[in-house]
């Protein structure tokens, strides 16, 4: 007898522990990536310059944005899983907390410290949850992030296109 996959919504301790400081490191590295001022990820590139024009701060923004991607999901018919809506909220937060406690205009050094810092937590969470985009949300499978379904969503709209690159593998 095949057993049930388990709920997008009802993840046991252990596996929202895991999700949840995954999403916490990897808000850690984006806030260093951030503070250092040597280069951002695409992500918060965007978010960076969203706060520069509004109000929001770059963990608003990154939280602003995550959730207008969420709401495109819906004319795609994709339903987001607890890990979804946790990574497009709790980045922000990380990166918010992250930022407060990081120097404001550090020294050339210390920036490069914070860029290579920054990367290397980056890469541990994806490493340490089994690689994917923002990796907590899929490994420990509680769904994708916002920004894997912003890619994907020309291939989801055109099944054909769909069917026929699943079809390939």
């Amino acid at each position: 007898m095949r057993s049930q996959p388990a709920s997008l919504w009802r993840p046991s301790p252990a596996r929202f522990g895991r999700l949840m400081l995954g999403l916490s490191i990897f808000g850690a590295g984006e806030a260093c990536l951030v503070a250092a001022g040597l280069g951002n990820s695409p992500w918060t590139v965007f978010a960076q310059g969203v706060s520069l024009h509004t109000p929001l701060s770059i963990g608003g923004a990154t939280i602003a944005i995550s959730v207008v991607v969420l709401l495109l999901w819906f004319p795609l018919r994709q339903r987001p899983g607890l890990g979804t809506v946790c990574n497009a909220i709790w980045i922000g937060v990380a990166i918010e907390a992250a930022l407060w406690v990081l120097p404001d205009d550090p020294a050339l050094g210390y920036r490069w410290v914070l860029m290579l810092g920054g990367v290397a937590l980056v890469a541990l969470e994806r490493k340490w949850m089994k690689k994917s985009c923002t990796s907590s949300s899929l490994g420990a499978r509680r769904g994708v992030c916002p920004a894997r379904i912003a890619c994907a969503a020309p291939t989801i709209i055109d099944r054909r296109a769909c069917r026929k690159t699943c079809s390939s593998r």
